[in-house]
């Protein structure tokens, strides 16, 4: 599908690569630690970290198909989370399918609402699947505007 070149708004996603950049370093960290010391701060670390880039993602998700994708007749800030990801799909820019960005948001509503060792395992469980579909997100947001500026991008 087109990206349009023709908005002179560009999408910077530095702060967006920073931010998965250290949810892997804290997953990795979390990973390599024995039951030291550190083991609950990393592990408290890697589910902040977590939640902050889900929320990020649907953010700069947001921005790049308003500023980037022809949606005649329709508000970006106004579709539903399903179709966020209908169309985020569509676009190649997730790999994932609803079902599976659906439980992301249930393991990030898991821990703003709650928190006990239980569901601090459940959301560590996912965070490495997590991680690398918005490493893939990133990437393809990255490639397509690239591109961009030479014309055409999927």
């Amino acid at each position: 599908m087109p990206v349009n070149t023709q908005n002179a708004k560009t999408l910077d996603l530095t702060d967006y690569a920073n931010a998965v950049a250290s949810l892997e370093k804290s997953i990795t960290s979390y990973s390599a630690e024995k039951d030291g010391e550190y083991k609950d701060v990393l592990r408290d670390s890697s589910i902040q970290r977590f939640e902050y880039v889900f929320e990020f993602s649907h953010k700069i998700l947001r921005r790049y198909l308003s500023w980037h994708v022809p949606m005649p007749q329709v508000k970006v800030s106004e579709i539903s989370f399903a179709e966020l990801v209908r169309i985020a799909n569509e676009h190649r820019l997730f790999t994932e399918p609803y079902e599976i960005w659906n439980k992301y948001r249930r393991m990030r509503n898991i821990t703003s609402h709650t928190y006990n060792e239980g569901a601090a395992e459940q959301v560590l469980e996912i965070i490495p699947a997590f991680l690398e579909e918005v490493k893939r997100f990133l990437a393809k947001m990255q490639e397509n505007l690239a591109v961009a500026k030479d014309g055409f991008a999927t």
